[in-house]
Parts: C-alpha cells; structure tokens; sequence
C-alpha cells in the first residue's frame, strides 16, 4: 500500500517554453491549448510507466513480508529513505541497504530476509522536474506534445492525404493502447518501465 504525505507542486514534464520551441509556435496565444497538451502527456507518460516522475514524500507499507529477500519499491528516481519501521518498531540505518529499488534488511553486517510480519518505508522518490529529471522523459513528454500538436488541425481519423500535383503523404499517429504517445516517447521510457519479477 503506497500513501503520499507531501504530493509534488507539479507534474510537468516538460516547460511551456520548451513545448512551444518543439512545436515552432511563437507567442502566447496557443498556451492555453499547449499547457493541456504537456499535462495529458505527462499523464499519459506517468499511467504507461506505472509511476509519477515528480519527486514526492510516500509512505510505502509492505505486510506478510517475512521471509523475503528484498522489498521492491514502488516508486523510481533519486530514492533517500527517511524512515523504516518493521512490525513499529524503527530500523537503524545500518539494519538495511538499498540497491536501486531493492530495500534488503541487514543484521549484524549481514545481508538477511526480512523478519518481520509488516514494514512501513517513507521515503522520497522520484526527480525534482526540471532539474534532475531524465532529458529522455523529458524528450518523451515533447514528442508527444509535437505530434498531437500537428495533428490538430487534421480531421480525426486521418491517415494519408493526396494533393494532386504535389504527392501523397501519410501519418504516423500514436496508438490508442499506448495512451496517445509517440513510437518515439514509447521507445525512450522503456528503461522507465515496471520490471516484472
């Protein structure tokens, strides 16, 4: 179970101004239609990934987990644990390590399974957008944004086109089970993507 404590100012992935460079528009009167653009994105990013790229303070609560090896973190990025707590009583420090999203427990210097019933992590996770945030979601989100952008004007459905005396042209328009991103965007998050275990 995943509860966030203190939720991001913002889940953009990508600026205005770096929106509108993308897609050659000058000015500000299509910010309106733009901001909506990054936001779908950046949700449609978020959903096909499985997890916000905003960094947040969560709380992470794992039960029946005596035994296992490793728990896996629900969230990505740059991770600094705040606090662990097993069966309510705290974990030092040195009563466990992180590998990536790969909390391990630790006794007496030695890598051991988890030995109690129910474990509650908080910790922050995710990146602070626009600053360590990957440049490849960020492209993501931008190759989205361009290609619903030059779509707009056509009508839905669309996919070729003939212009007599000028030639035939098709259009590459993303999939409706990849929640609208570019084959593009798809390609760059797949690092991102969940692990399956």
């Amino acid at each position: 179970m995943l509860r966030v404590i203190e939720p991001a100012a913002s889940y953009d992935l990508t600026t205005l101004d770096a929106a509108r460079a993308e897609c050659g528009v000058t000015g500000s009167a299509q910010d309106a239609a733009l901001l909506r653009m990054i936001r779908a994105a950046s949700d449609a990013i978020a959903s096909h990934c499985g997890t916000p790229f905003a960094r947040e303070l969560v709380e992470q609560t794992e039960m029946d987990i005596a035994g296992a090896r490793a728990i896996i973190l629900d969230r990505i990025g740059d991770i600094e644990i705040a606090s662990i707590e097993e069966n309510s009583v705290a974990v030092d420090a040195d009563g466990w390590d992180l590998d990536g999203r790969l909390l391990r427990r630790r006794l007496g210097g030695v890598r051991c399974h988890w030995p109690g019933w129910r474990v509650t992590i908080t910790y922050r996770a995710g990146w602070q957008l626009m600053g360590s945030l990957p440049y490849s979601v960020e492209q993501a989100a931008l190759s989205t944004v361009a290609a619903w952008w030059s779509q707009r004007s056509r009508p839905a459905g669309l996919r070729s086109e003939t212009i007599e005396g000028i030639g035939s042209f098709s259009y590459a328009t993303p999939g409706a089970d990849s929640g609208g991103l570019t084959p593009d965007a798809i390609r760059l998050l797949a690092p991102f993507r969940p692990v399956i275990f």
